[in-house]
Order: structure tokens, then C-alpha cells, then sequence
């Protein structure tokens, strides 16, 4: 890691190391989602959808900043490959969900190497690192789906 000078140098440093990541998570992103024959935005609901659990069409938008037309086809291709279904929301009839289905057993081959190979990078971190790295990964997320959604507006 290169010294610097003052704060502005960090926080510039900081921007380049985000944009750098985010190239790679993209590029990863879309080798993944070849490897199981999906376009990457719909390996992005599945895995939405497999962490946070069944949410609506409208909700799975609002989570990737993708317009309701866009989550359609998304489901629809999830739904020919088996990976999601629809379903009537038990609590709320006139609402529909969408639910992964045996994501675990369709995508963890995929990841099993990337997820070995993060859990060695974390290794070399304290507690406390990890801590400020995850608080700093969460604020970063947050920050970037307001960005999105802010461009949409635009």
C-alpha cells in the first residue's frame, strides 16, 4: 500500500480501492452467473432472494434499482430454470411472492472456492478489523443503492 500524505490522499485511495472492487465483483458477478447459465442481474435477485428470503416482485425492484418490468423477465427466466417460483402470499392473498428454490444445492458448487478463499483473506484481520470492515462494507452498500437509486431518478 503506497504512503500518504494527508486524509485527502486516504479518501481518494479509498474511492480508487472501491471502484477497483467493484470491477472485480462484477466481473466475478458475471463469470458466476455464466458458469449456471443465468444473465448476472438474475443471479443478483436469486441471491437477493436466497440471503433476505421470498420478497414481492415490487420489493426485488426496489433492491436493485431495476424497473418492474425488468424484475419480470428476471423472475420469468428464474422460474424456466427452476432456480425461483411464485407464490401467493400466505398472510396476504392479493400479494405475490417470489421464492428461491434449492439455491443451495444449484449455486453453492460455484462458490465454494470464492467463499474458502474470503474466509483465508478474513483470517488475516482481527476481530476488530473485521468489525470496522464489515461497518464500512454496510455504509458502503447503503450509500451505493441510494446512488442508484438517485441516478434513476435523473
Amino acid at each position: 500500500m503506497p504512503e500518504h500524505k494527508n486524509s485527502s490522499d486516504l479518501v481518494f485511495s479509498v474511492h480508487t480501492a472501491m471502484r477497483a472492487l467493484a470491477h472485480r465483483t462484477l466481473l466475478y458477478s458475471h463469470a458466476a452467473a455464466a458458469r449456471l447459465g443465468l444473465h448476472p442481474t438474475d443471479l443478483t435477485c436469486l441471491d437477493l432472494l436466497g440471503s433476505r428470503g421470498p420478497m414481492t416482485p415490487g420489493h426485488l425492484a426496489a433492491e436493485t434499482s431495476l424497473t418492474p418490468g425488468a424484475i419480470t423477465a428476471a423472475v420469468d427466466r428464474l422460474e424456466r430454470k427452476g432456480h425461483a417460483k411464485r407464490e401467493r402470499d400466505p398472510h396476504d392473498r392479493r400479494r405475490v411472492l417470489v421464492v428461491a428454490q434449492n439455491r443451495e444445492n444449484q449455486t453453492a458448487p460455484v462458490f465454494e472456492a470464492m467463499i474458502a478463499a474470503a474466509s483465508r483473506l478474513c483470517a488475516g484481520y482481527s476481530d476488530r478489523d473485521l468489525r470496522l470492515i464489515i461497518r464500512f462494507a454496510e455504509q458502503a452498500g447503503a450509500m451505493l443503492h441510494e446512488q442508484a437509486l438517485e441516478l434513476g431518478r435523473q
